[in-house]
């Protein structure tokens, strides 16, 4: 199983980085899609529901809601990439030998 993290950028020039993407968070989103009749798909805006469910969780917005938490937010990104972790190294390799 691939763990999945979030990097956020706020408006306000703030950095959230390494955010862990949980199951819950995944069942929340899709329970809020559901009920305001969002489409279920990969897009933005489903993907910025993860976002947000992750972020609630953690304290690390203030939001109550998606539309003000999209208000905040400068940019977003989902990667596979463990914080500390530079991009694309496979920290499942071992160390390169001398």
């Amino acid at each position: 199983m691939k763990k999945i993290y979030l990097n956020v950028e706020n408006l306000d020039g703030t950095l959230i980085e390494g955010v862990r993407l949980l199951a819950a968070d995944r069942i929340k989103a899709n329970k809020i899609a559901r009920m305001n009749d969002i489409p279920w798909e990969e897009n933005p805006q489903c993907h910025g529901l993860l976002v947000f469910c992750a972020l609630r969780r953690t304290g690390q917005t203030g939001a109550d809601n998606f539309e003000d938490f999209i208000a905040q937010v400068a940019d977003y990104e989902i990667t596979g990439d463990a914080p500390n972790q530079p991009e694309g190294e496979d920290p499942t390799s071992g160390a390169p030998e001398a």
